[in-house]
């Protein structure tokens, strides 16, 4: 059985040293990375982490610090990591693989010494157990991609709340998109019945939601990501249309199921569609 995000978090905010590199390790293949532990010797880093799925593939040399909680993770593992980076870069199986960036991290408990942070710069990602813990929930909600994770390793210095943000606002983006796709595939946008409209062009469907968007005021709706969003929806993850040559419409899955299937995303979808509803109905009225 696989960890569950609540059991990581305990474990990355209780263990220690093996077990805390082991525990850090198992967060990140939670979040769909390869990770594993090096054979520990004091010359080496402590896990390995790779991202073998994106165009721009990708690892990372991570160190790893719990240390008591009255006390600091101080900048001594900097120097370590900085030492033995190359050692990873220029390995043979890497070398083969061609990975195209590597970066270095350190995962601490419970906090960076100022003098850590200063030192990290530039080119040292620092990483928390709460912010790891932050990712981890992010995570389960919004199932990030390689690439959007590789923007948390990109990081010089401590890496802070709002990088997680500017990852998972990419997603609220997209929710807003969805809503907006499916409120141009109703019969009736102002009804509260979900009645589906027949199969309609898929260029007609682009342009009625960059119609909706402009009318709602909701930015990001470009064409690139409207296309983008129709072809996240044909996925099983969310499976909300049906797509036959260039002709789209809505499956036939009760749009007050889609957070049994899509979960805390499909939650959002639905709320936010409910909102857009009601906006134009306001609209409608005034």
């Amino acid at each position: 059985m696989l960890p569950t995000p609540q059991n990581l978090i305990e474990r990355i905010r209780t263990e220690r040293g093996l077990q805390f590199e082991q525990a850090v390790s198992d967060a990140f293949n939670s979040l769909g990375l390869s990770s594993s532990l090096t054979t520990s010797t004091e010359a080496e880093s402590d896990v390995i982490v790779e991202a073998l799925l994106p165009e721009s593939t990708y690892f990372v040399v991570v160190e790893c610090c719990a240390v008591d909680d009255q006390n600091e993770v101080g900048y001594e593992k900097l120097g370590q990591l900085r030492g033995s980076f190359m050692y990873y870069v220029a390995d043979e199986r890497r070398q083969k693989l061609g990975f195209n960036n590597a970066y270095k991290a350190v995962v601490g408990r419970p906090q960076f010494s100022d003098n850590a942070v200063e030192r990290a710069f530039p080119d040292v990602s620092l990483i928390s157990v709460d912010i790891l813990a932050e990712l981890l929930k992010l995570h389960s909600k919004y199932r990030f991609s390689q690439e959007e994770l590789e923007s948390i390793f990109r990081v010089s210095g401590q890496v802070k709340s709002e990088h997680l943000a500017g990852v998972a606002s990419s997603y609220q983006r997209r929710i807003s998109i969805y809503a907006l796709i499916c409120l141009a595939l109703l019969s009736d946008p102002y009804s509260q019945d979900d009645q589906r409209k027949p199969f309609s062009q898929i260029e007609q469907v682009v342009g009625s939601v960059g119609t909706l968007s402009n009318l709602l005021q909701i930015e990001y709706a470009d064409e690139a990501a409207i296309r983008e969003c129709l072809r996240d929806l044909q996925t099983p993850f969310l499976k909300l249309v049906c797509v036959k040559e260039n002709m789209i419409r809505l499956s036939s899955l009760p749009l007050s199921r889609v957070p049994s299937i899509a979960g805390e995303i499909g939650s959002e979808l639905l709320s936010r569609l409910q909102e857009y509803k009601q906006r134009l109905e306001r609209m409608r009225n005034l």
